[in-house]
């Protein structure tokens, strides 16, 4: 049931219309606070003279299931009810479900096909048809009636399950402002930049595609859209067949305009300290084909947005993909224990009993680690080689020092003995349990073939199906590789 009360929500009309309406479709199962992406935008935009209108379609589909409330113990990605969240999004795919033919049988990829769009270019583009029609394409309507026509709009998508929402959100703003400019980024979008350029098909619903950070580019976009000049040819039509990367500009300073929409006890406000991988060496990873070369940023946005928080009450939530020793002693400095922060990092020996006690104080409460695995098979697989006294030894200071630990782990790797990948998988648990106590959690994914892991090139893995607006593929085991030693880098 779509919620009238969403035609109450802000902007109300206004006489002129933005430059740009940048709008987050559905469904990210996250409403701790906005995306950085967006206000990154708005920032450039705003410092360049021009006006864009963030349109979070995503957390008024949020708010109208309710499920506001948070962790009390972590801070950022994970201080969200996550238990509901996923109960919101099966829901909806269940509800998508009667616009799309029957998934396809696959052997290889769990999660739904309708999350995953595991469908052809025709079946998405007439499910999208339908739901225009629908209650759903009723409120798109009438949310995006209440605005001006803007110069140009823009969608931001993230991951698979957001295609289907971006397309009908596409093809009403068309029905609403004829002729007006669809763009797509994002970083599903740039996952996807190499078919995209070569297959006109992506443009039947899309006009132009942004690859890769663009704060520069979408500057020079809004411009051209605003002032009626030429498309910079950073921003392409799909089967052009040039593969042109967007320019970016991590010193801009996000702006994040209204954030009562985000009904949070705490509302977490994102930053980026970096972009790109300090490791880069994960062969299931697509951050490297996706983010680029690891550099880092200034201190100005980051100062910024801690600021904001502070004033707020809020917290910040670092998006670095990952942050090393260094950077969190400088994030820890630039902080002062004005807020409470998170950040992504891997398992490391600077993570030490006294370097972590100097995070916790400065507001650190949550790191992130990527774990995956302590199959020793699977590690060399995947390149990524940690030892079981390394992740027990962070795990102790991290408990002592009162930090909250998210541990990542995939089971389901090519190759993997099942039995042992569960063994080891119990004794992580364990181990978190018995050591991390309430503030450390396991989170647990299965492997999937992601389009630009490097994996997915490796002679020992044939694919076997792929579909064109999903990121997943489908594969079979050909041959197990001889393994080698995989040395870890020093980056703390």
């Amino acid at each position: 049931m779509v919620a009238e009360a969403f035609i109450e929500l802000k902007p109300r009309r206004v006489k002129r219309g933005a430059d740009c309406l940048l709008i987050v479709p559905p469904l990210v199962k996250y409403n701790a606070g906005p995306l950085l992406g967006p206000a990154m935008l708005k920032g450039a935009c705003a410092s360049a003279g021009f006006r864009v209108d963030v349109l979070d379609l995503n957390i008024l589909f949020l708010n109208d299931h309710g499920g506001s409330s948070g962790s009390e113990r972590l801070v950022g990605d994970h201080d969200r009810d996550a238990g509901h969240l996923g109960n919101v999004e099966s829901a909806w795919l269940e509800e998508a479900s009667q616009w799309l033919p029957s998934p396809p049988e696959t052997s290889r990829i769990c999660v739904s096909a309708a999350s995953a769009m595991l469908y052809e270019f025709e079946a998405i583009e007439q499910a999208a048809e339908r739901m225009v029609n629908s209650d759903w394409g009723n409120w798109i309507h009438r949310v995006l009636s209440r605005y001006a026509r803007p110069s140009c709009v823009g969608l931001s998508i993230m991951f698979s399950g957001q295609v289907l929402w971006a397309m009908t959100v596409a093809i009403i703003a068309r029905r609403i402002w004829p002729g007006v400019g669809v763009l797509a980024g994002g970083a599903h979008v740039t996952a996807l930049k190499d078919e995209i350029v070569n297959d006109p098909r992506y443009g039947r619903v899309f006009d132009r595609f942004v690859f890769g950070y663009a704060e520069r580019t979408f500057v020079a976009v809004v411009r051209a859209f605003a002032m009626k000049g030429a498309i910079p040819s950073e921003c392409v039509r799909a089967g052009d067949g040039r593969l042109l990367l967007a320019g970016g500009d991590g010193s801009v300073t996000p702006e994040f305009g209204d954030l009562s929409l985000y009904r949070r006890t705490r509302t977490t406000l994102p930053a980026q300290y970096s972009r790109g991988c300090a490791y880069g060496r994960c062969r299931f990873c697509t951050y490297p084909a996706v983010e680029g070369v690891y550099h880092t940023l200034p201190d100005a946005p980051v100062v910024s947005v801690i600021e904001r928080a502070a004033a707020i009450g809020g917290a910040v939530s670092f998006k670095d993909s990952l942050i090393v020793g260094k950077r969190l002693e400088a994030i820890s400095h630039l902080v002062g224990g004005r807020v409470e922060w998170s950040a992504c990092t891997k398992m490391h020996p600077w993570l030490n009993a006294e370097n972590l006690a100097m995070l916790r104080e400065s507001g650190c409460r949550t790191l992130e680690l990527g774990v995956e695995t302590l199959v020793g098979s699977s590690q060399r697989l995947i390149g990524k080689v940690q030892t079981r006294d390394l992740f027990e030894s962070v795990l102790m200071a991290a408990s002592n020092a009162e930090v909250g630990l998210v541990v990542n782990t995939i089971t389901g790797f090519p190759f993997e003995d099942a039995a042992e990948a569960h063994r080891e998988w119990k004794e992580i648990r364990s181990m978190v349990d018995r050591v991390g106590g309430e503030r450390c959690k396991v989170e647990h994914n299965r492997f999937e073939l992601e389009r630009r892991a490097p994996l997915a090139t490796d002679r020992a893995i044939r694919v076997t199906r792929s579909w064109p607006w999903s990121s997943l593929l489908d594969w079979e085991e050909v041959e197990r590789p001889i393994e080698r030693g995989v040395s870890l880098p020093v980056i703390g």
